[in-house]
């Protein structure tokens, strides 16, 4: 965590486990984990506005909900 004068700066990972379906996708019992950061602007003591920068990618992939891309092999 981080602060200077009306911001706050926080980096944060979780470590969870899909117990429930989403979507089409059913419940793994998958353990994941992700990372990500939050930026909070506060005025008069209150979050006026709040920033989110999470890597959504890398537990979509561990979880199946995506497919990762197979690059072509190089033709050099």
């Amino acid at each position: 965590m981080s602060a200077e004068q009306n911001k706050v700066a926080v980096r944060w990972s979780m470590k969870a486990t899909q117990q429930k379906g989403w979507n089409d996708l059913q419940a793994s019992n998958e353990a994941f984990e992700g990372n990500g950061a939050e930026i909070f602007h506060f005025k008069d003591g209150k979050i006026k506005e709040a920033w989110t920068i999470f890597d959504a990618l890398t537990p979509a992939l561990k979880l199946g909900m995506v497919e990762p891309v197979q690059q072509p092999p190089s033709k050099v």
